[in-house]
């Protein structure tokens, strides 16, 4: 019997939604806004109002600390370092910003969809001469260094490995957009990067957060940016510094609070930011040095006196403080009506399907009026960011936990099938002038191609299928050629058009853009297994190993290329492995395979055994695992469990024809002529091209005294050309047939020179 092959190519993820954040988070949002409205008179007692250099202030601050996958190294301070920053903008500052104005987005808020939904949201509120500020504290990396200014910011639901793929904003698309607004809406644009933290990435072998640290000191080229550390040098965070800050933050927010203010005019200018934060940070540290770009000249705070003096009694407001901020009245309830649907709908992830009461229903509802407006544009980044959250979760799934989530695919495959018009819709939210809008709409095109390519699968239109997907993965590809998720993809498709060419050279580009990427390295080496090449196939997979020691499914590939080598011990030592490390149980063809190799010796049936009862445990409705452990239990002679479990695999198919020839010879074998018999016609309709069919049941007819009907089946048998005449009469159950006088006629008319 053929081992079953667990062929499984990962494209190119789970999100724990934190649905009480969410609510909450957009609940005080809606708070500042109703307070913006109604409040305009409201400001801080210490603020001085003072002629500013520019208008409006605004900024988006992000920290990560907490990383959503395990396999990137969390910081401890980033997150601190970004409340400090917008604490400073709202409340410590001469200049101070508006609460509504300042977007603080911290761990698991911290998603890429979030960041990129709030950036184009603030960006259109952003007029000439207005500065906008953006803040991120974080891990940097690329995955691959090369001669092009690469780099990624990585967000909270980072894969950690294939950046592209989402989670991560490419430092070359962020800079387009800030220059688009320096350039075409006049606005002043500052940029704060501390993403050049200590920690284990996809990168650090390759110099990735070195690379992405020289990216954004090269590019943004028309904003002011302040930088935590050189390129080659790594930001340092402790607690050393405001009972736990990152040591550049802490210095800058207290330079732009008024100690760098050296010539003591109350103003900060770059020039004084720059050398106070250098000192403060070579002081504490010889290895970082941080530093800034734009004109000496530029001010960057005014020095409020009493607010620099009191700065270490104020506390940030945090959302439990913000929770009891006394809410005004909302003038008209029915906008009230709408927000709370809106946040049920959210909640309960009723996004766009069904539509009735959906979240994206409930947006739309409100109309094109002046009033609706402020509240459209909340609900507009939630429910974006929503939309593109679920999405980004399954695509890291596919990267991280690819068998798991293939599971949860065929297990709810309507959700999977909901994905493409989720980040249609989420594209068209940011709309086509966004410079994010091509990486959304890339992976709509992704999506929709791979549901294609997975309705093909059980369609009599597999090729057509398989050509439409193609043509969505290229569409996909030309708006994010750096993909390797989408490249991986395309292989698989060209894999089942037996492409073969096309399929090594899209999985060689896969693996070249994602170097670190074990998946992606495992469909490479079975690309190469298929062509014959197997020692490269195997170097392949052990490397792939090395990179990610705990994926099953390298284990898996492994032990069936040895089984294809015919070296059965290594086969079954990776198989083995696979079982070890698949702490959920989801490549459970090990368990079928290791029965497989080990039924061949007697030494070894017992555990053959063992390894197959616990495969159709797992596997209920598997016809194979029943067939396989059937047939142990014919080899040793349990004729009554063979029974017993063959019959549960004729449940499942009752025209599988292994099935029906098996229960046939084990009836016979209990003398249950009747039944078996049956199985044999069974057979005989479902085919009658084969010998053996007509002679199981030729001989239960004998043995049922039925001799006509013997003769009658045997010779539909001669009649088909059957020629092993000795077959019949050597045999000593056909014996009875050989002087009945019908059937030496019979043979007398098919074998005339047989006397």
């Amino acid at each position: 019997m053929q081992n079953k092959q667990f062929i499984l190519f990962i494209q190119a993820a789970y999100y724990t939604s934190r649905k009480c954040r969410k609510i909450l988070a957009l609940r005080n949002r809606i708070s500042l806004l109703l307070l913006y409205f109604l409040s305009f008179s409201m400001v801080t007692q210490a603020q001085i109002k003072s002629i500013k250099p520019f208008g409006k202030i605004r900024a988006i601050v992000v920290g990560v600390s907490d990383y959503q996958d395990e396999k990137i190294s969390d910081l401890s301070f980033a997150h601190r370092d970004a409340e400090a920053f917008a604490t400073f903008l709202k409340e410590e500052s001469a200049w101070q910003a508006a609460p509504e104005d300042v977007i603080l987005l911290t761990n698991a808020e911290a998603t890429y969809a979030r960041f990129i939904n709030e950036l184009e949201a603030i960006s259109k509120k952003c007029k000439a001469k207005d500065r906008l500020y953006i803040y991120f504290s974080g891990h940097g990396d690329v995955e691959q260094v090369s001669d092009e200014k690469m780099g990624y910011l990585l967000f909270h639901d980072v894969s950690p490995t294939t950046y592209a793929s989402g989670g991560a904003c490419m430092v070359n698309t962020l800079d387009q957009h800030l220059s688009n607004l320096v350039l075409n809406q006049g606005v002043e644009v500052i940029l704060i990067s501390d993403a050049c933290r200590s920690g284990a990435l996809a990168g650090s072998k390759f110099g990735g957060p070195e690379a992405t640290a020289a990216a954004v000191s090269s590019l943004f080229e028309n904003t002011v940016r302040i930088l935590s550390c050189q390129p080659d040098q790594v930001s340092v965070e402790g607690e050393n510094w405001g009972g736990g800050r990152g040591l550049f933050s802490y210095y800058l927010v207290d330079g732009l609070k008024g100690m760098a203010d050296e010539d003591q005019n109350r103003y900060v200018n770059k020039f004084e930011l720059e050398r106070y934060v250098q000192d403060q940070v070579r002081a504490a540290n010889r290895k970082q040095l941080p530093f800034a770009n734009g004109s000496d000249n530029k001010r960057l705070s005014k020095v409020d006196p009493d607010l620099l003096a009191n700065s270490e009694a104020i506390v940030s407001t945090t959302t439990e403080q913000q929770e009891q901020v006394s809410k005004p009245g909302i003038p008209d309830t029915n906008w009230q009506a709408y927000l709370d649907d809106f946040r049920a709908a959210l909640a309960a992830d009723h996004l766009l399907f069904p539509a009735e009461g959906s979240a994206y229903a409930i947006y739309q509802s409100l109309g094109n009026s002046a009033q609706a407006q402020p509240f459209k544009a909340l609900m507009k980044v939630d429910l974006a960011s929503a939309l593109q959250n679920e999405a980004q979760q399954a695509l890291n799934d596919y990267i991280t936990s690819p068998a798991r989530e293939l599971n949860k695919r065929w297990a709810n495959n309507e959700v999977y099938a909901h994905y493409p018009d989720y980040l249609s819709t989420a594209a068209d939210l940011l709309g086509q002038e966004s410079y994010f809008y091509a990486d959304v709409k890339s992976r709509e095109h992704y999506f929709r191609g791979v549901n294609l390519r997975l309705a093909s699968k059980a369609s009599d239109q597999r090729d057509s299928l398989l050509e439409l997907a193609l043509t969505e993965q290229e569409k996909a590809l030309a708006l994010q050629p750096v993909a390797p998720h989408i490249y991986n993809e395309i292989g698989i498709v060209y894999r089942r058009l037996k492409r073969n060419t096309d399929r090594l050279n899209a999985f060689q580009k896969a693996h070249s853009l994602s170097p670190r990427w074990s998946l992606a390295l495992n469909n490479l080496a079975y690309t190469m297994m298929d062509l014959s090449r197997y020692p490269l196939a195997e170097k392949m997979y052990k490397d792939a190993i090395e990179l990610d020691p705990n994926l099953p499914m390298t284990y898996f590939n492994l032990g069936y290329l040895y089984e294809q080598m015919q070296e059965f011990s290594k086969a079954v030592k990776m198989y083995e492995l696979t079982i070890e490390k698949d702490s959920e149980k989801e490549i459970t063809e090990a368990y079928y395979n290791l029965g497989n190799i080990l039924i061949e010796s007697d030494s070894t049936i017992e555990i053959a055994e063992k390894y197959l009862k616990r495969y159709v445990e797992l596997e209920t409705d598997d016809i194979y695992g029943y067939q396989l452990l059937g047939y142990l239990y014919m080899l040793v002679d349990k004729d009554d469990l063979a029974i017993q479990t063959i019959s549960r695999a004729f449940e499942i198919d009752k025209e599988d024809e292994f099935v029906l020839e098996s229960l046939g010879d084990l009836y016979f074998r209990k003398k249950d002529y009747e039944r078996s018999k049956n199985y044999w016609e069974r057979l005989i309709k479902l085919n009658d091209t084969l010998p053996n069919y007509f002679l199981g049941l030729a001989k239960n007819q004998v043995l049922l005294n039925t001799q006509q009907d013997a003769i009658k089946t045997i010779g539909d048998l001669f009649n088909s050309g059957f020629k092993e005449l000795d077959t019949i009469e050597k045999d000593p159950i056909f014996i009875p047939l050989l002087k009945d006088k019908k059937y030496q006629q019979l043979r007398l008319s098919y074998f005339p020179d047989r006397k």
